[in-house]
């Protein structure tokens, strides 16, 4: 993701998420919901190239980039912390059993009292989506609260003075937009590949400041609550999955792959 240099020093702000890992997470074989019990917490695939983006806007052109955080449950510090461990300057989050079913709209109004709180800023990075629940609508309905420019799916920008130039990935083209900063992007793994941390930025990562926020400080309980959030999860199932269990035999190993071949083309598993 190239940038220019500008005149001055920015403040980029990017959102994290903590997730469970979803490649831990089973299936129920009776119920076929997810058993979640041996599933460790990380951050969100997508955000760590929002962190990426945000220190390399700050190695670019100077200032800080600071991580803020909505969760319902802390995570062990090492995955709460790994953000400073990669380059991040501060961590701010709120942290409260009563966001454990807090929506899209809930959570960006939170997101939004928080940046408000520490001060001006130049970039709001989010990611794209989120490995959990792939809605995409935090970044958007974050900017509509901030009142800024909002610009997705972003690939590789660069910064001019008062100037944001960036490219978006839509489906069959590149398009090339501009907008006047303060703004918020949104990326994902097209954007950038993420630094692993050092077992030297790993250790000094809580000599970082880590600041952990009073959710009855930024909003009030009906931000929140139950007429905050509009969207309800009311249960979540794996999809069937059913084995073929077709063999494929032949005389050789040459009939074997042909059959093997026809039987992909027949299904639409493969096309030429």
């Amino acid at each position: 993701m190239p940038t220019e240099s500008t005149n001055r020093p920015l403040t980029s702000i990017v959102c994290i998420k903590y997730t469970l890992d979803v490649e831990e997470i089973k299936v129920n074989p009776v119920t076929s919901e997810p058993n979640l019990e041996h599933a460790t917490y990380r951050i969100n695939d997508f955000d760590e190239n929002g962190i990426e983006a945000a220190l390399r806007l700050r190695d670019e052109h100077g200032g800080r980039a600071v991580a803020v955080s909505v969760l319902a449950e802390r995570p062990p510090d090492n995955v709460l912390l790994r953000a400073l461990a990669m380059g991040i300057d501060e961590l701010h989050f709120v942290c409260d059993p009563a966001l454990r079913d807090c929506d899209a709209l809930a959570t960006a109004a939170i997101l939004a009292a928080l940046i408000l709180k520490l001060g001006t800023f130049d970039c709001v990075v989010c990611s794209d989506t989120s490995v959990d629940e792939h809605r995409g609508e935090v970044g958007p309905r974050l900017a509509e609260d901030l009142q800024i420019p909002s610009v997705t799916h972003v690939t590789g920008l660069t910064v001019n003075d008062n100037l944001l130039r960036a490219d978006r990935a839509l489906e069959s083209w590149i398009e090339t937009v501009e907008a006047a900063l303060p703004v918020l992007l949104t990326v994902g793994s097209e954007t950038n590949e993420p630094r692993m941390p050092t077992l030297r930025q790993i250790r000094q990562a809580d000599q970082k400041p880590t600041v952990e926020w009073r959710l009855t400080d930024l909003v009030s309980p009906h931000v929140y609550g139950d007429s905050g959030s509009r969207i309800r999860t009311l249960a979540t199932y794996a999809p069937p999955s059913v084995r073929k269990r077709i063999v494929v035999n032949g005389e050789d190993a040459e009939e074997t792959a042909g059959t093997l071949v026809a039987h992909l083309l027949e299904e639409a598993v493969i096309t030429f």
